[in-house]
């Protein structure tokens, strides 16, 4: 997930984690957990934000299916 753009888009459609948390049913926790890495969205849940942000198809892409690769990534794996 492009984090980054992500809390860019929650920016732009001024959402803040509690409130996406109630429409996903979550805790706020499990959101703040989904949205720096440490869990994954569910396919659910990246359509329920979808809806609310009202994203097309290539910035649901960019934002939740784009690998963000780190220099430490790299540097481990030889590339």
């Amino acid at each position: 997930m492009n984090t980054k753009l992500f809390k860019a888009y929650m920016i732009k459609n001024n959402d803040i984690q509690k409130a996406l948390a109630e429409a996903l049913g979550l805790p706020q926790s499990a959101v703040n957990a989904r949205i720096n890495g440490k869990t994954q969205f569910r396919q659910d849940e990246i359509n329920t934000i979808r809806k609310r942000w009202s994203l097309t198809d290539g910035e649901t892409v960019d934002i939740f299916f784009t690998s963000e690769v780190s220099e430490k990534d790299t540097i481990e794996k030889g590339a």
